[in-house]
């Protein structure tokens, strides 16, 4: 948030912001970033198509893990679509829920009756859809919305249920009928709302997937994320008939994939579905599994280099990676590099607890919440330890309330 404030006969732009909490709070923030663009390019003289190809551009700054932003005229013509740009130009006027429900007829009615943005909740493949959305106008006085859906339900649970469904079901009925079952969109027996199932081979190749069917066949073992992560590889590597979690930085969010070895006897393959974390406290979660896996997997000396990286794959907007030995000593506070190999057993916090220590003791038992009190404002960790090579380290990371 911002202010012009002139001191003097010299003007001064004041600001601050925050990482959003919650999906909720990220889906209005993208949508009124995109209504700011839109009000910008009509200020400065231009079209209206100007703001809605920006709009629609999938690796651009309004799609940000699978949250994306699209638009319409009221009439229903498809003016923005972040995901599948090729439908701009269509008419959705029609399009229906699950239960009948006319989904962009509500959003036109609620907006003609309000002057601030609105919600609508509706089904979509198995789950229920919340979106949100503001009207804009363009110079010559058409009408449009710009709003962003998210499904508040598809979870971590949900995904690893939609993983063991589809295990139940290729074991059963072998390779073929899974790849048909996963991949086709007659049904969305192996969806919820955004999940889908995903299936590879040990060498990387796509043998199903039921976000799109186009990309069976493609080679992916070396792909990478956005920091330069093997995430596929590292996935097919760590693979168990147990599942395990492998999280990856991808169009800047972070992704948490449960994946499951399946083993059919005439080959092997491994089971996929992956999500965004819908939560900080759940992102949190996730940033502290993802670096006690990657110290188990690296050598300490590895490990800690990429958690005090400012733009590496430890970092999600204000979460870090804070990590200590049993006796204090400090080798990642974040991006604060004057507290490595400084001793902070006996740090406190604002009300007196000597918090470090808490974070040692308490993680003995396993991996605990902490409450602290930092900056003037109540601080929720989340705290594990690790053995590594003889050694316990106490891994951590938290947010501001």
């Amino acid at each position: 948030y911002v202010e012009l404030v002139e001191k003097e006969g010299i003007p001064y732009v004041i600001g601050s912001g925050f990482y959003p909490q919650s999906k909720e709070e990220a889906v209005v923030n993208l949508v009124k970033g995109g209504v700011a663009l839109f009000n910008k390019v009509k200020k400065d003289g231009n079209p209206a198509d100007w703001a809605f190809s920006r709009l629609s551009y999938p690796s651009g700054s309004f799609a940000v893990g699978n949250l994306y932003l699209y638009a319409l005229d009221f009439s229903g013509t498809i003016m923005a679509q972040g995901e599948r740009p090729g439908l701009i130009g269509s008419n959705a006027w029609d399009y229906k829920d699950e239960k009948g429900m006319y989904v962009n007829r509500e959003i036109v009615k609620k907006l003609k009756t309000s002057t601030e943005g609105i919600w609508v909740s509706y089904t979509s493949k198995r789950a229920t859809k919340k979106a949100y959305a503001e009207r804009v106008k363009a110079k010559d006085g058409k009408e449009y919305f710009i709003a962003c859906g998210y499904y508040p339900d598809a979870d971590r649970e949900q995904t690893i249920d939609l993983v063991r469904k589809a295990y139940q079901f290729m074991k059963t009925t072998g390779k073929t009928s899974a790849v048909e079952a996963f991949s086709q969109r007659r049904d969305d027996d192996y969806r919820y709302g955004d999940l889908f199932v995903e299936v590879y081979d040990l060498k990387g190749s796509i043998i199903a997937d039921g976000g799109n069917a186009d990309n069976i066949g493609q080679q992916v073992l070396d792909v990478k994320d956005e920091d330069g992560f093997e995430y596929i590889k590292s996935m097919l590597k760590r693979a168990t008939k147990q599942g395990v979690w492998v999280n990856a930085k991808i169009k800047g969010s972070f992704r948490s994939t449960f994946a499951q070895k399946i083993d059919l006897g005439v080959g092997q393959y491994v089971i996929a579905s992956s999500y965004y974390p819908i939560s900080k406290s759940e992102t949190m979660i996730l940033l502290v599994q993802s670096a006690e896996g990657y110290l188990k997997a690296n050598t300490r000396e590895r490990a800690f280099e990429q958690f005090v990286k400012s733009d590496g794959q430890f970092r999600r907007g204000d979460l870090e990676i804070v990590a200590v030995d049993s006796a204090g000593l400090c080798y990642a506070y974040g991006n604060d590099y004057d507290v490595i190999w400084r001793n902070i057993y006996n740090i406190k916090d604002e009300k007196g607890k000597p918090f470090i220590q808490e974070f040692i003791t308490s993680s003995q038992q396993g991996s605990v919440s902490v409450v602290t009190h930092l900056n003037n404002a109540i601080k929720y960790n989340y705290v594990t330890s690790v053995e590594k090579d003889g050694k316990t380290y106490i891994i951590s990371s938290g947010y501001y309330q």
